[in-house]
């Protein structure tokens, strides 16, 4: 963990005496959950960072890499000490015309325990999202996404929402509906306050001995609300609280299948876990921003 987060900090560093148009983003988030009379903590690192790669007339093409970590503190032996994720993705955007955008994204990465890692640990997505600007004031797209999680094939819907009240400049709407929109009130030009819903599905493959299930799948569903601070033009700093009305740690073996997925519901046959962890709980967070209107 040491390292990672060295190689994190040394790459803000990097991206703050870089180009502007890049964009890193930083946070860390303590949950505290339910497993039978145990009050168990699970503690997140989530690292994002976007940079341009080339440039046309009328298309341009972007990348990101992004690092991710669960660390489990009194769950039960069987879901291993920490899972992580280390991923690169790719989006090409095209302009038709004035109000239209085409963006096409994919990424790849390895999602595991890094007990023992394997090709297995490999873990894909890509999909587009048509984007429309109505007015100043207004964009939304619409597209799909498919993801290979470990699970089974999941189809995930693309709705994002780009708005500015008309009136007052300070309110902004924005995200992907349903499942991370974000209400963002502008204060002043430094301070401001923001309501988002966060809903997050993921796997990570298990190779550890004492792993009773051969992989976990984690959803998440998180209320947050959060002081914004923002300073040197580039920076933006953020903390607050929430609830996590769900908080759902599930151990599966991979004799139980792969299947398809709409989100998060399956189109057929369930698989039963071999153990399940379903409570909600109090979160908190705290993070940095590196030109976050990118």
């Amino acid at each position: 963990m040491q390292r990672i987060l060295t190689i994190i900090f040394l790459l803000l560093a990097a991206a703050a005496n870089g180009q502007q148009k890049l964009s890193a983003d930083l946070n860390f988030n303590e949950a505290i959950t339910q497993y039978n009379d145990t009050t168990a903590h699970v503690r997140s690192l989530n690292f994002r960072m976007a940079f341009p790669i080339a440039s046309l007339k009328k298309s341009w093409l972007s990348g990101n890499i992004s690092y991710t970590s669960e660390a489990f503190r009194d769950l039960p032996v069987a879901y291993g000490s920490s899972v992580e994720g280390i991923a690169f993705g790719l989006n090409w955007t095209r302009v038709l015309g004035d109000r239209h955008l085409l963006v096409l994204s994919g990424d790849a990465g390895v999602y595991s325990d890094f007990n023992a890692v394997s090709s297995d640990a490999i873990r894909e997505g890509f999909g587009f999202t048509y984007f429309t600007r109505y007015s100043s004031h207004l964009t939304l797209g619409l597209g799909v996404m498919y993801r290979n999680q470990f699970y089974g094939n999941q189809i995930v819907p693309v709705i994002v929402v780009l708005y500015t009240s008309k009136d007052d400049a300070r309110w902004k709407f924005s995200g992907l509906l349903p499942y991370n929109p974000k209400l963002t009130y502008q204060v002043n030009k430094k301070n401001g306050i923001s309501l988002d819903i966060r809903q997050v599905f993921s796997s990570y493959l298990l190779s550890a001995s004492q792993n009773t299930g051969d992989y976990i799948k984690n959803r998440k569903l998180t209320t947050m609300l959060n002081y914004e601070y923002s300073f040197s033009k580039s920076w933006r700093l953020h903390a607050g609280m929430g609830y996590a009305a769900k908080q759902q740690y599930e151990l599966y073996n991979k004799t139980e299948g792969r299947g398809w997925y709409l989100i998060n519901t399956a189109l057929g046959n369930k698989p039963t876990p071999v153990q399940s962890i379903s409570h909600g709980g109090v979160q908190f967070n705290i993070g940095i921003a590196l030109n976050p209107k990118f």
